[in-house]
């Protein structure tokens, strides 16, 4: 399972219904996508889903400020994923993520991993970020390969 911080904001949720399909090109997507193939993990093999349901209304990035009883509500949805889905391992993408997870109490292997923006914003073709891919891919390889067969 990949374990993002939320969806959108509304005017991409407009975008992909005008496409007919969310695309996963994103700068988001594009780090990630570099994340799971340096890893050797096939994206079709992984379940993805965000912390917080719902979209922001003018941009996504940044602090979801919303009462503490959504925050309640989107880890019990959280929690159900998880029970149905069954994920070997869960991979947190960045601090929102990684907390909310940590609070949902959920019981799964996790690794958390640097939100694939942050590299983004260095340059998806520059050496920090590459630097970065190779780490973020390499924890998630060890932690699937740590788990029992």
């Amino acid at each position: 399972m990949i374990l993002g911080h939320n969806f959108d904001k509304v005017a991409g949720l407009e975008a992909s219904w005008v496409r007919g399909v969310e695309l996963m090109g994103g700068a988001t997507w594009l780090i990630l996508r570099r994340y799971l193939e340096t890893a050797k993990v096939d994206k079709l093999d992984c379940f993805f889903t965000n912390v917080f349901v719902g979209l922001q209304p003018v941009k996504s990035p940044g602090k979801v400020i919303a009462a503490e009883e959504y925050y309640e509500q989107c880890r019990a949805f959280l929690v159900r994923q998880i029970v149905r889905v069954k994920p070997r391992l869960v991979a947190t993408l960045g601090i929102p993520a990684e907390e909310q997870y940590l609070l949902s109490g959920s019981r799964a292997p996790y690794v958390p991993l640097v939100h694939p923006m942050y590299p983004f914003t260095l340059g998806r073709n520059g050496d920090q970020c590459a630097a970065i891919v190779a780490s973020e891919a390499a924890k998630l390889r060890k932690a699937l390969d740590a788990l029992p067969a």
